[in-house]
């Protein structure tokens, strides 16, 4: 595909070279050899080559090949030059409008002879060039581009056409209304021809204020209405023409919807249609001002009633009129309100410049006002008149401020959307879940808390509360995920982080106890198992509660993975409440800490190993004292029956981590808590025969004997 030109050396570029592939083979150009791979950067390869004389004499490569990867297109410079101008011509070849240079380089002159740029299309249709570059099929990209304007504009247009359609409605009837009164009102314009005769001088006729005033009011406001009719009218038949489409969608038809658009835009066509609201609302207010005019001078009473209603009318005209100009987020948008925010921003605009003007002054004459202006304290004022931003339709004027109030919208969305709006369990989980993920903690939580407000079954202690409800089963479980996704977000430094780790912590206990199992629980325990460590920060009953949460996703087995933190973790905690003399927590957070070890692969299981042997020493320690006697409840039996198992296993494999008198303590605890048990609840056989207590019994046994022996 590469031809030579007429001259000696021929530069031909088709396609832009990638600069990131210019800065290296810049940085590579030293290390040219005669037959050397430069680089390969995106979509072009590079190979130089030299000749034995041009390395010798110091001259630039003979042939520089830069192919983009798809073989069809070529780059090619062959050339003498020497090699720091070969760079530089390449750079500024590089730089050309649209990569689409054409240019020559005479060995001889040493000057690059311009030759032209060549179009693309010349390019794409096989035009006269040096070279050719296969023609990229775009059709589709401009015939779905044509069609999603044409989309729009009819969107738009429809919307248009609506408006027109109630506002020729409302000036038909109203255009009747007026005309009837105006039947009554234009004889009152005639004069009285027949003047009295006792009065010879008043023979002229005459007609009074009040009645030119009337009609003139009257006559005024049938002329707006009917040209807020006819100007509606013909906007309709432009509107037609406008959208009316070309047969096929194209780049053709892409460009005619674009010419059009560009004379909408240039003969106004968005601001007539703005006018003619303003035209019946003109009509309006001087029939009621002519209204007034007639009653004042008919019937006292009854102009006064009527003028405090039309005033009450008139007012909440103004008002709407005048407050979107001042209040962003004001619903009273219309084409009127937006004429007067026009008028208000040429009115800051005037300010503006005057301020700047005065600050020019001040700083001309700055040495002479200092004594009078301390600190040039007015000069921050100044700036703040100067300060402008002017909108050109009230959806840039929302986006600048949708931009600066992100923070408090966003939860406002989320929470509208998933109580208000939608109230879908599927779009709950899909949409809600993700964006409360997405914005900032403060406004997550307020959303968070709504939400389950909002899809609560009941309230208990001022919280939502949640009954077994299988119709609410999928919502309960994304509320779940949510509450976790949340609580994994607050951090000790959070302000106020306790009292909201602590109310989320019971939310979660909640939405737990509904009975809906949820996989998702088993990543909370790496997030719980902080807060244990956390003790200078977090409260102690937020630790307690975290504590519990640890022993339900033992109980139930709703974790993932057990870490050696973990288990660190509820040991400090556990040596925390042994000093605090608690004997049932602390005989629980031994078992849980042997239960979630036991779930430890064996390197790690190293790390705790001495932990465990302190904290089974402990517990012997604390079982061998009185105060054990507490620990024989009732309560705890549903510990010993879970994790009992877990130590029987932990000590067979390293029967060093507990002593034989430690496993005695242990099982008469057990013992006499299920005869503490069967004396109330149970038949003694019974519960000692049960298939769940009788193997527990069999293992301590077991592993006393083998402990005994040692």
């Amino acid at each position: 595909m590469h031809r030579r030109g007429h001259m000696s050396s021929v530069l031909y570029m088709d396609s832009p070279v990638d600069p990131e592939l210019q800065a290296r083979v810049n940085r590579r150009q030293a290390e040219a050899s005669p037959t050397k791979r430069l680089d390969s950067v995106s979509e072009y390869e590079v190979d130089v080559a030299e000749s034995q004389d041009s390395k010798v004499s110091g001259g630039g490569p003979e042939q520089i090949i830069i192919r983009p990867r798809r073989p069809a297109q070529y780059l090619s410079i062959d050339t003498h030059v020497p090699r720091d101008d070969w760079f530089n011509k390449l750079t500024a070849a590089s730089a050309a409008p649209n990569g689409m240079l054409r240019s020559a380089y005479n060995r001889d002159s040493a000057l690059w002879e311009d030759r032209g740029e060549l179009h693309a299309d010349a390019v794409n249709t096989g035009g006269n060039c040096d070279e050719f570059l296969p023609n990229t099929d775009t059709s589709a990209a401009w015939a779905k581009c044509a069609k999603n304007l044409w989309d729009h504009d009819e969107v738009t247009v429809k919307g248009w056409k609506e408006e027109i359609d109630t506002l020729l409605v409302f000036a038909g009837l109203f255009s009747a209304v007026l005309t009837a009164f105006l039947v009554q009102s234009y004889p009152m314009l005639q004069p009285d021809e027949f003047p009295s005769s006792s009065s010879p001088s008043s023979s002229s006729p005459s007609t009074s204020s009040s009645a030119i005033w009337i009609n003139a009011l009257w006559f005024s406001g049938l002329i707006c209405s009917l040209a807020s009719a006819i100007v509606g009218i013909s906007i309709k038949q432009w509107l037609n023409h406008y959208t009316s489409r070309v047969s096929t969608m194209s780049r053709q038809s892409a460009r005619i919807r674009q010419h059009r658009h560009n004379g909408l835009v240039k003969w106004h066509v968005g601001g007539m249609m703005s006018l003619l609201p303003v035209l019946l609302q003109t009509a309006l207010i001087v029939f009621l001002i002519g209204i007034l005019l007639l009653l004042w001078q008919l019937n006292i009473p009854v102009a006064c009633v009527t003028t405090v209603l039309v005033a009450v009318l008139l007012l909440f005209t103004l008002t709407t009129l005048v407050l979107p100009a001042f209040a962003e987020d004001c619903p009273y948008k219309s084409p009127q309100a937006w004429w007067f925010f026009l008028f208000w921003q040429w009115i800051q605009s005037l300010r503006s410049t005057t301020a700047r003007c005065i600050k020019r002054l001040l700083r001309a004459f700055r040495n002479k006002l200092v004594p009078f202006v301390p600190n040039l304290q007015i000069q921050d004022w100044l700036d703040s008149l100067i300060e402008l931003r002017c909108y050109a339709n009230w959806r840039e004027r929302e986006m600048h401020f949708v931009g600066t109030m992100k923070e408090r919208l966003d939860p406002s969305v989320v929470t509208d959307v998933a109580d208000a709006t939608m109230m879908d369990d599927g779009f709950l989980e899909e949409v809600v879940r993700p964006c409360l993920n997405d914005i900032p903690l403060d406004g997550a939580l307020a959303s968070f808390y709504a939400i389950l407000k909002h899809r609560a079954h009941k309230t208990r202690e001022s919280l939502p509360d949640w009954s077994d409800n299988e119709h609410d089963g999928q919502a309960i479980a994304t509320m779940s995920r949510m509450a976790i996704d949340v609580f994994s977000r607050i951090e000790p430094d959070y302000v106020d982080a306790t009292s909201n780790q602590k109310r989320i912590l019971v939310l979660m206990d909640r939405l737990f106890d509904a009975g809906h199992v949820e996989k998702a629980w088993g990543r909370l325990l790496g997030k719980v198992t902080d807060l244990l460590k956390q003790d200078d920060r977090v409260e102690q009953n937020v630790r307690d509660y975290s504590f519990r949460w640890i022993e339900k996703l033992s109980m139930h087995n709703h974790i993932d993975a057990v870490e050696c933190h973990d288990v660190k973790a509820v040991i400090a905690y556990l040596t925390s409440i042994r000093e605090d003399n608690e004997g049932s927590k602390f005989l629980r957070a031994c078992l849980v800490a042997a239960h979630l070890s036991a779930s430890l692969p064996s390197p790690e299981f190293q790390h705790i190993h001495d932990s465990l042997q302190t904290m089974f020493a402990s517990l012997e320690t604390f079982l061998s004292t009185p105060a054990a006697e507490s620990v024989v409840d009732e309560s705890n039996l549903i510990y010993l029956l879970f994790f009992l198992p877990s130590i029987v296993h932990l000590v067979r494999q390293d029967k060093a981590l507990m002593t034989g008198r430690a496993v005695e303590l242990l099982s008469d605890v057990f013992e006499r808590t299920l005869t503490l048990l069967a004396e109330y609840k149970f038949r003694p056989q019974e519960l000692l025969a049960s298939p769940r207590v009788q193997p527990i019994r069999t293992d301590l046994q077991q592993l006393r004997e083998d402990l005994s022996v040692l």
